[in-house]
Parts: C-alpha cells; sequence; structure tokens
C-alpha cells in the first residue's frame, strides 16, 4: 500500500508504452500475486501492453467510502487523476473490489452536482475524469479477437518517480551478446534452478538482464534459488572475465520431470562473448545478500535523509520508507548521506526468497 497522502500533486513521467494504464492495487501485490503474474502472461500473449500506474496508491476498498463519501471517492479519484495525467485513457483494475471503487468514483463523479470541481480542489490537480475503467473479463474480451497471436507483448515496467513513496525497481537490460549462439546445456525444470558454477563470482544474465553472480542463486549464505512461476524459455548466460561463457536454454514446463535441478559446471578458461557486468555493478569480489524479498522492502536508515540509490539509480531519501522491486534479481543499494559514510547492500529478489518484506534496518557512520 502506498502511504503518500491523497493531495500529493507531483505527477510522475509518462511511461514508455501507453497502451493500458495498469492498477494492480494493494491485494495483486502482495496476496493476489499469481492473479497478477497470470494476467500478465495472458495480457502478453495478446500483445497488449500493461503499464502499471506510477506513484499509485490505495483505493480504499474495503473501508473507505464506508467512512467518509469524499474519501471513498477521493482515493480512488486519485488514481483515476493520475492515469489520466500520464497519458491513459483505459485504465484496468483486475480486483473485483478495486475495479468497483474506481468505476464507482468514476460515475458519482460524473453524476453529482459540483463533485467533480471539488474533486480537482481535493487532488490538487487537473481532472477532466475521462478515464474509463475495465476489469481483466472486458479488457481481454475485447482485445482477444482484434490482436494477432503472433504480436510481441509490450509489458512495460513500472515507471517510479523519485517522489513516489513506493519505487518499483526493474534491472536494466543489458547490451545482446550471445542471443543467437547454440546453447552449451538445455535444461528442463517445474520451477526452481540451483546454480553451482565456478568461479563462483561469474556474473549471472537472465534474458539478457543482470541478476546477480552464481552465489546468489546456490541457495546458500544467504542466497536463494532462482524460482519460476510460469512455464516459458528462458536463456542463461554465466559469464567472468577470462573465461568462455556459459549459455543455458531453460525450459520451465509443468510436465518436466524435475521440480528443481541445478547446473553444476566450471567455466573454460577463454575470452567472454559479451559483457561480465553493468557498469553499476561493484568490481572485484561481490559479498552474499544482506537481504532478501519476494518483492517489497521497507527502509529504516538513520539519517532518515540518507539517499537510496539502486543499480546506480538514485530512487529518493529513505525516509520515503516503502520500495517495491519488480524483478528477479540482486539489486545493488547504495545509502548515502552528506558527513557520514556511505553504506553498500545487496538486496536479493526472487519468489523463494522467503520474506514479503525485507526490514532494511541500517544506521550510517558519521565522517
Amino acid at each position: 500500500m502506498r502511504r503518500d497522502p491523497v493531495t500529493d500533486t507531483a505527477t510522475p513521467p509518462r511511461p514508455a508504452v501507453t497502451d493500458v494504464a495498469y492498477y494492480p492495487g494493494c491485494s495483486l501485490h502482495g496476496t493476489s500475486r499469481e492473479f497478477d503474474e497470470s494476467l500478465r502472461a495472458v495480457a502478453a500473449e495478446l500483445g497488449i501492453g500493461l503499464a502499471e500506474i506510477a506513484d499509485w496508491s490505495c483505493c480504499g476498498a474495503s473501508s473507505g467510502h464506508t467512512t467518509d463519501h469524499l474519501l471513498g471517492v477521493a482515493l480512488p479519484a486519485r488514481n483515476l487523476a493520475l492515469a489520466e495525467a500520464q497519458g491513459f485513457d483505459t485504465v484496468l483494475a483486475p480486483c473485483a473490489a478495486c475495479y468497483n471503487r474506481l468505476s464507482a468514483a468514476r460515475l458519482a463523479i460524473a453524476t453529482e452536482d459540483g463533485l467533480a470541481e471539488q474533486m480537482r480542489d481535493i487532488l490538487g490537480r487537473p481532472f477532466a475524469n475521462s478515464v474509463e475503467v475495465h476489469n481483466a473479463v472486458e479488457l481481454l474480451r475485447d482485445a482477444s479477437p482484434t490482436i494477432a497471436p503472433t504480436k510481441k507483448a509490450r509489458v512495460t515496467p513500472t515507471a517510479a518517480s523519485q517522489e513516489a513513496t513506493a519505487a518499483a525497481i526493474a534491472v536494466p537490460t543489458a547490451p545482446k551478446a550471445s542471443a543467437q549462439e547454440p546453447a552449451d546445456l538445455t535444461v528442463t525444470v517445474r520451477r526452481f534452478l540451483k546454480l553451482n558454477v565456478s568461479p563462483s563470482q561469474a556474473r549471472v544474465y537472465l534474458d539478457e538482464r543482470p541478476i546477480g553472480i552464481g552465489d546468489d542463486w546456490d541457495d546458500g549464505g544467504g542466497g536463494s534459488l532462482l524460482a519460476f512461476n510460469l512455464e516459458g524459455t528462458h536463456r542463461l548466460r554465466i559469464c567472468a572475465p577470462g573465461y568462455h561463457d556459459l549459455l543455458v536454454d531453460l525450459m520451465v514446463q509443468s510436465t518436466a520431470t524435475d521440480d528443481k535441478v541445478t547446473i553444476d559446471r566450471r567455466l573454460e578458461k577463454g575470452t567472454p562473448d559479451g559483457p561480465t557486468g553493468p557498469a553499476w555493478l561493484p568490481e572485484g569480489k561481490l559479498k552474499h545478500p544482506n537481504y532478501r524479498t519476494t518483492r517489497d522492502a521497507v527502509f529504516n536508515v538513520e539519517p532518515p535523509e540518507a539517499l537510496v540509490s539502486v543499480n546506480g539509480r538514485v530512487l529518493g531519501p529513505a525516509s520515503k520508507k516503502d520500495f517495491q522491486f519488480a524483478e528477479m534479481a540482486v539489486y545493488e543499494v547504495l545509502l548515502t548521506a552528506p558527513g557520514y559514510v556511505s553504506k553498500s547492500l545487496r538486496i536479493l529478489v526472487g519468489p523463494a526468497a522467503g520474506e514479503v518484506r525485507a526490514n532494511i534496518k541500517e544506521k550510517l557512520k558519521k565522517m
């Protein structure tokens, strides 16, 4: 749940793809995560671009409207206003309660005398109430007959602003190196993959995204297993300076014999076929992850004004508290503040990490 006030007037940047605004609500980022994952997978097959509304907040279901009518309208209206400001004309709200509240707010603003003007004053931003609200059934019903099955999916990662109290953090894509080269190994598994590779500090790329080092995914010493909730095909690239790349084609299938497979390999001496790490990844030996989470993290840092940087990108002060990580990977976090010694952390994010919400409790030392 986001904790910013309804009157927050900051407008997050527009997303790169503006097909459909996606409002997951609190449930699809928590107890109904499987709904979120399955819906994204289906949308991808239909070629529907889902762009999560930047800086969305709780719609107030189910207590907001029972407390106060204006509150019950303003909470969902804020998200409609954000979607409108970000250039969307349609909002997808898969959660039934969220769909109810967003739709009810839109109807109330359109039909109740003076409420539209009142909402603009409360929200502190222009608001034309122009965005339509769809549920998942409506969206898929309308999209499926008109979209060719071969069209590529355009699922957009969350575009979160630095001012947002919760930031969805994605791992940048590395330059393409050897996607067309034949794999050295093909692995078929139902869900879990363990890496037991040498050198243990070898960098790991999943579908061209850097996700950490081999040690991070050996299920020991603070590491975890690579876990896949959906069927599909992936390419792993394991690389290190002075070694040939190890390319693995990974087939995730519900009918696979093994629920977990271990890749036990030693890289051969030679020249890597591509980059062995993004610019923001520290050189030298990386320590085990300091924290683990399936997606969310709350920062309790002293001083609270310390800036949080993730993978070389400044996200804002630690006092913003809540952050959300979009993809399975190990994230390099840097805490900095004037007059204090900076501190580096590594946060492992993945379905098998165990902790639903990591509590990042750190105290910076004064210089």
